[in-house]
């Protein structure tokens, strides 16, 4: 029997798709850390990789830029 294997969404994937769903928005930094009450450093570091918002930001984060939670996640290939 073949075992099935997942691929984990890789978190660079998810940097990536955080930076690309603001910059197609014509957000900046500092207009989505003020929507979550954070500092601008913070979305900085999704961005990087350095860190991931959390999965009850995600549904936010999500609307703000006009995509799926799922895409995001790098669950689906549907943007939005």
């Amino acid at each position: 029997m073949r075992r099935e294997t997942r691929r984990l969404p890789d978190p660079a994937d998810l940097a990536r798709r955080i930076r690309a769903s603001r910059e197609a928005k014509g957000l900046t930094q500092d207009a989505i850390a003020h929507a979550f009450g954070i500092r601008r450093n913070a979305v900085t570091s999704w961005e990087l990789g350095l860190a991931r918002p959390s999965e009850a930001r995600l549904p936010k984060l999500a609307d703000l830029l006009d995509v799926e939670v799922e895409w995001l996640r790098g669950k689906s290939f549907r943007r939005g």
